[in-house]
């Protein structure tokens, strides 16, 4: 009935959409078109594809359109042989465009027929995300990657700001939402809690701390409801890497620590700063134990031992700020083992086991600075507003590099295994995520519209990697290399 184009379909399988009748050849195929369909991954609610249907003509007899880079397959199966022969000997001129229409239409004496070819952007757009899912509202922190249930895939887990916690699947259908009583505090865990290879993920809001299998199910005694109010995101540490974890919960001036089945630990004293907790509290291996570094609202801080004692007393009053991390610098043939931080000038803060501190200076930066240290290449990365320094093991200023716009949302190294040093920083004035190679030059596409920082990795277990990010409600997944 529809000529040659449908020989492949074979299939008596079909549903009703609103005003049309869709073919399949399993039932499978159909669910699969309608899980998409009911997400919204339709071409009228994707903003590129919109963008460019400004281009051509409402009303068609008969419309085509392909997003250029997924078509490959479908110009093999369905285009004439010349198309194919000549697109074969031009394939990376491909990557050079978008998306390509084709329209005719019958008048009353013409017969009229439109091409529209976009070309690429210098940089990625959404057109070029293998899929995108829009959530309720916008999304908070970066997305999380996840085993799914049969360990050879990766799921995706995100919140939004309208307390909803979604779990997605490789190929972009939303697997569960749940809305939780309270807007999460932070970013999720991943943990194994009963040592089976199953995942779980582990966070908590101001008065709960959760723990959700991968059906979106609570565990066992879960939610925990808190001693007092949280103030900030909870620490999970595995002192031995038995998947025995504790849960470090800020509350107030306090620490917290509870066994991972949302017990409280009773081997531990209740540590306590100053003034009220604001940020992560840091768990470090060193000098042969465990220890747990806070700060406070104020830049007070304190470290304290597995059992919540103030084991590293310091010699001298340092006060630290929010953007700057505690990190451990191993101790080398002249060297002792210290730990690291910044002041609020942004002063190198060096500080013993015996609690001696030792300041060193790699420039002068404000209050709201960033400091992050790469263990793996023993170097020093500050950033204050828009501007990035990196400095080597000796202090020695290595690169530089300009933001377009204020960093004020997150900078992190990126090291995952397998996978090149890159810094991810977001700012939210801009509201773009850049991508920096070692060598502090951009990576090619970005920046990237985005709001959260990016995750790096391969939801399909195959030779091809991802890139998660966030931006506004949308959450878009990218092929990277």
């Amino acid at each position: 009935m529809f000529g040659k184009l449908f020989d492949g379909i074979d299939g008596r399988y079909y549903t009703i959409v609103n005003d049309f009748v869709v073919f399949g050849n399993t039932v499978n195929s159909l669910k699969s078109f309608l899980n998409d369909y009911c997400d919204g991954k339709t071409l009228m609610k994707s903003n590129a594809y919109l963008s460019f249907s400004k281009e051509i003509p409402n009303e068609s007899n008969v419309y085509f359109y392909c997003n250029i880079k997924k078509s490959n397959e479908l110009f093999s199966k369905y285009a004439g042989k010349e198309i194919v022969l000549g697109l074969g000997k031009n394939l990376s001129l491909l990557k050079n465009f978008d998306a390509l229409s084709c329209q005719f239409k019958s008048g009353e004496k013409f017969f009229y027929s439109n091409l529209c070819l976009k070309s690429s952007n210098a940089g990625i757009d959404e057109s070029n995300a293998l899929w995108t899912v829009k959530l309720d509202t916008t999304i908070l922190f970066e997305p999380l990657l996840i085993n799914d249930a049969n360990g050879k895939k990766k799921d995706i887990v995100v919140f939004d700001n309208a307390s909803n916690i979604y779990l997605i699947d490789a190929g972009g259908k939303t697997l569960w939402k749940q809305q939780l009583k309270e807007k999460p505090l932070g970013e999720a865990t991943v943990i194994d809690y009963y040592k089976n290879g199953k995942n779980q993920i582990t966070f908590n809001t101001r008065s709960f701390i959760y723990l959700i299998d991968g059906n979106g199910k609570n565990v066992e005694n879960f939610p925990v409801k808190l001693t007092e109010p949280s103030t900030a995101p909870i620490t999970v540490a595995d002192y031995s890497n038995n998947n025995d974890y504790r849960l470090i919960v800020p509350c107030g001036n306090k620490i917290y620590n509870y066994l991972k089945n949302g017990t409280v630990n009773k081997g531990w004293a209740i540590a306590a700063t100053k003034n009220q907790i604001n940020k992560k509290v840091t768990y470090l291996k060193f000098d042969g134990g465990d220890y747990f570094a806070a700060s406070d609202k104020d830049g007070n801080f304190l470290i304290v031992n597995r059992k919540g004692i103030e084991k590293i007393k310091l010699k001298t009053t340092v006060e630290t700020v929010i953007n700057s991390g505690f990190y451990v610098i191993k101790a080398g043939k002249k060297s002792k083992p210290y730990i690291i931080t910044t002041d609020k000038d942004g002063e190198l803060i060096f500080i013993s086991a015996s609690g001696e501190i030792e300041k060193k200076n790699a420039g002068k930066y404000s209050p709201q600075h960033y400091f992050l240290y790469n263990d793996k290449t023993n170097e020093y990365v500050f950033l204050d507003n828009n501007k990035l320094s990196i400095f080597d093991e000796n202090l020695r200023h290595a690169v530089s590099y300009s933001f377009p716009a204020d960093i004020d949302e997150s900078l992190v190294i990126y090291n995952e295994s397998g996978i090149k040093d890159f810094i991810c920083a977001v700012s939210s004035k801009a509201q773009k995520t850049y991508l920096l190679k070692p060598n502090c030059t951009l990576k090619e596409g970005f920046p990237l519209p985005g709001t959260t920082p990016i995750v790096i990795g391969c939801l399909n277990n195959d030779a091809s990697l991802n890139l998660l990010v966030g931006a506004g409600s949308n959450l878009y997944n990218y092929s990277f290399q």
